[in-house]
């Protein structure tokens, strides 16, 4: 049986935030501030759910990975 033990490294959360509004994810209005609560709530859900008490021998302690941005070169403005 195959794991991700020793292959996972880290959980990315919302990856290129800024463009959430405009694929129609999030409202016109998503702020950064909304992506850090978003955040704080998926990695708390994945804590709980995925890392507490694994099978894969992965540390139960988040390890999620900080978003990056599109690169467009434009400020979020949300």
């Amino acid at each position: 049986m195959h794991t991700v033990k020793g292959e996972l490294e880290t959980f990315e959360l919302g990856n290129e935030p800024e463009l959430f509004a405009s694929n129609d994810f999030r409202p016109e209005i998503y702020t950064i501030e909304d992506y850090v609560e978003d955040w704080n709530h998926y990695a708390d859900v994945v804590s709980e759910h995925v890392l507490k008490g694994n099978p894969y021998g992965l540390e139960e302690t988040r390890f999620f990975q900080a978003f990056t941005l599109a690169g467009d070169e434009q400020p979020w403005t949300g």
